[in-house]
């Protein structure tokens, strides 16, 4: 029996760097045939899968100059911006790979419809440039201990959550300097016994001192109560403490999240994504955290 077509779910591992900014918007309580997908502006693409299975569909963009859409094995019948998808005989449900290509911030549809122009699904599209933002590294150090994270842990930690942000969100985030220890000379506890007034301290310390001039500073600790991080978003310091040595994957998502909350974003109460607020540990950014992190591409 066949199947009307369909854009077939994107499907994750919670940890992998895999995620390129796809999320399903009826997570979020939209309409469950609508998607989302970042695309990156001038030049730059993602892929889709329509899948086929009996019946001809036709995939489209609304917005031309926005993004417009093409296929490896589109049917000759196909044009400019108009995908046509015929089914493979005793193939069943094929996927059929579609490639939606940015051409300038903003926002589109991409539309799976019948050969009557009957919606089948739809994808929300924000093309977005690339946003460039810097952060250091510090490692927090007092009179008594130092977080066990070494300089080369804390910069392959976020050379993966660049990795994150540039896939998921099109921002392109830049280490300035090497990281270097921060020192308070004084005994600050373990676990930190004020960790609200060490945000603070961090905060005059490090911008109001001119020791950096990044857009973010992160800084490994160690034991913060009742919390792995914690983030001033107005100064753009982020706390995250040194609780798995060694899990660098369990500290890749400790360090986006915090990120996550320097940009703005809040939590989600999904489990698994890079903002849930439950604890647990993922990358993925919800459609919500992709546009607070990058406000381009959100206008037609």
């Amino acid at each position: 029996m066949t199947k009307p077509a369909r854009i077939a779910p994107k499907v994750f591992d919670p940890l992998s760097f895999d995620h390129d900014g796809w999320f399903r918007a009826s997570f979020q309580g939209d309409d469950p045939s609508i998607n989302f997908q970042m695309v990156p502006a001038f030049g730059g693409g993602r892929l889709i899968t329509a899948l086929v299975d009996g019946e001809a569909c036709v995939v489209s963009s609304r917005n031309t100059s926005i993004a417009t859409v093409s296929a490896p094995l589109q049917d000759a019948s196909s044009s400019v911006n108009r995908v046509v998808l015929l089914p493979i005989a005793g193939a069943g449900e094929f996927p059929f790979v579609v490639e939606i290509h940015g051409h300038r911030a903003g926002r589109t549809l991409v539309d799976l419809s019948d050969m009557n122009g009957q919606s089948l699904g739809t994808v929300d599209v924000s093309v977005k440039e690339e946003v460039q933002k810097t952060y250091r590294l510090w490692g927090l150090k007092d009179i008594v201990r130092r977080t066990t994270r070494t300089p080369d842990q804390m910069i392959n930690i976020m050379n993966n959550v660049t990795r994150l942000y540039k896939s998921q969100a099109n921002v392109k985030l830049t280490q300035l300097g090497a990281p270097l220890d921060l020192l308070f000379k004084t005994d600050l506890g373990d676990p930190i016994s004020s960790p609200n007034l060490l945000l603070a301290r961090i905060g005059a310390g490090i911008k109001l001192s001119g020791l950096s001039t990044a857009d973010f500073d992160m800084v490994s600790t160690w034991d913060i109560p009742d919390a792995v991080g914690q983030t001033s978003d107005i100064a753009g310091d982020c706390m995250i403490e040194d609780y798995k040595p060694g899990h660098e994957l369990s500290e890749t998502s400790s360090y986006a999240h915090e990120l996550g909350h320097a940009f703005s974003c809040g939590h989600t109460d999904r489990t698994k994504m890079m903002m849930s607020g439950d604890g647990s540990d993922g990358f993925q950014m919800t459609r919500t955290d992709i546009n607070t992190i990058n406000t381009t591409g959100l206008d037609p």
